[in-house]
């Protein structure tokens, strides 16, 4: 065998199965032996499984979120040794509790719901178990609320916001940058052309279903989740000299809102800083007004990274998932509800399988009364379990997504139970039963008398005759 064979021959071995798996074993063994000891424990100790458990208030009105977002920090806390609140510069959890969601994200790779409820003290508990790893705090809000929007199901978003303009309605610059905001993200938004319902409206008309196109077209049903609303004010001022140089003065203030429009419960509420920009002077007084807007929504006051406009939609996020999480909080309405059956409706409710919490909101015996229920049951079944916890006294008015309404039936006298009577009138009732039926009974036989008595007289009468008829004469 020459060299060129031998060659041949060696790289055949080395490439062929048995070699293989050699090679890879030695090759991890060197790649293994160049790294640390420390990295390799670092390596083997990345994704921990932790369970957490958050805690909120019950009254408050967040309480699931807050206490989801507790848990999430509890769970990085607990994995990697982190304080998400310090690293996010959280000042008020409570007020900031979206800001610790979103950081957490940034280390929480996926969790599971374990349990939750509202415990007798009035505290709301959330116990997750989480996969875990050593991070950064997730500080682009955008990038967080995409991703949460791919892995989630969105929801549908309906914009309406107020623009005003020095004191007059101006084009929609706040409405165009949530929207802008909102397609970057993911978030579904609903326009208002055609009305909700349109095309199911039109065809009721078709079919000469008055009622049900009527609803439609008002938009009584409803087309979306929530509704961002809101008013954003911005005014120019005279040219004023900064720094030397003559500026026009711009002041804003935005009040924002997201409501549930099927409840009208408000999930969301968010005043931004009143804030006053210099912008140039050769801009005309509207244009410096949008341009106010824009950089109110989207720059922090402080310089950092945070955009103001986006908290709205960072707390919708927070208070979606826990939606989706913990089951959906149905806002019931029941009419002419005391005080009794409202304890007792709570406490049976609160036995019931997937109700994980109860709120009685309000009680109006004249009225209506208000009560929050937690559940993953769908409004029909829940309906039907409230209906029972009240001894089927009220019936379904309406189950529209997270609302219930039910009204209080009115008694007919049919649906009246019959008095229980005395004994001793009872049985003079029976008596006089008694007597009547015996009567009747006489009464049915008395007619049949006559005919067998006569039948009786006609045959002797008969025989009488023929008797002295055959009777010879003397």
């Amino acid at each position: 065998m020459n060299k060129t064979q031998a060659t041949s021959r060696f790289l055949q071995l080395l490439h062929g199965p048995a070699c293989y798996g050699y090679l890879r074993v030695a090759t991890l063994l060197m790649v293994l032996g160049s790294m640390p000891m420390g990295k390799i424990a670092a390596a083997e100790q990345e994704m921990k499984s932790v369970e957490a458990e958050g805690r909120a208030p019950g009254d408050s009105e967040n309480a699931r979120a807050e206490a989801l977002a507790d848990a999430m920090r509890e769970a990085v806390r607990v994995g990697v040794g982190v304080n998400v609140v310090d690293q996010s510069q959280v000042r008020d959890f409570q007020l900031d509790f979206d800001r610790v969601f979103t950081a957490s994200m940034g280390y929480v790779k996926n969790y599971k719901i374990l349990t939750s409820s509202l415990a007798l003290d009035g505290i709301y508990h959330v116990k997750i178990k989480a996969d875990v790893a050593p991070g950064t705090p997730a500080d682009n809000d955008r990038n967080v609320l995409k991703m949460l929007a791919k892995s989630r199901k969105s929801p549908r978003l309906k914009i309406q916001l107020e623009e005003k303009i020095n004191g007059q309605s101006s084009s929609s610059t706040a409405t165009d940058w949530f929207g802008r905001l909102a397609n970057e993200i993911g978030i579904s938004i609903v326009t208002d052309a055609p009305p909700a319902g349109g095309i199911a409206a039109k065809r009721a008309a078709i079919l000469k279903r008055g009622t049900e196109a009527e609803l439609r077209n008002s938009g009584v049903v409803s087309d979306c989740d929530y509704i961002l609303e809101g008013t954003i004010t911005a005014s120019s001022g005279e040219p004023t000299l900064v720094f030397g140089s003559r500026r026009l003065m711009c002041s804003v203030d935005v009040g924002l809102r997201i409501v549930d429009p099927v409840s009208g419960s408000v999930v969301v509420s968010d005043t931004l800083e009143a804030r006053r920009f210099a912008l140039e002077e050769t801009l005309s007084p509207e244009i410096a007004c949008r341009e106010a807007i824009r950089r109110s929504l989207q720059e922090a006051p402080d310089d950092s990274r945070k955009e103001p406009g986006m908290r709205a939609f960072r707390m919708l996020f927070t208070h979606w998932i826990a939606e989706m999480d913990l089951g959906s909080i149905f806002k019931v309405e029941l009419t002419s509800l005391d005080l009794a059956s409202a304890e007792k409706l709570q406490a049976t409710l609160s036995k019931t399988d997937k109700v994980g919490a109860v709120w009685v909101r309000s009680v109006d015996e004249s009225g209506v009364s208000v009560v929050d229920v937690e559940s993953s049951l769908d409004g029909l079944t829940l309906a039907r379990s409230i209906c029972e916890s009240l001894d089927n006294r009220y019936q379904l008015d309406r189950s529209d997504n997270r609302y219930i309404s039910l009204r209080r039936m009115v008694q007919t006298p049919e649906s009246i139970p019959a008095r229980s009577e005395p004994r001793a009138v009872a049985e003079v009732s029976e008596s006089k039963a008694a007597t009547e039926a015996s009567e009747t009974k006489r009464e049915g036989t008395i007619p049949y008398l006559p005919i067998a008595g006569g039948a009786v007289g006609a045959a002797a009468l008969f025989l009488l005759v023929s008797y002295f008829q055959s009777k010879p004469k003397l």
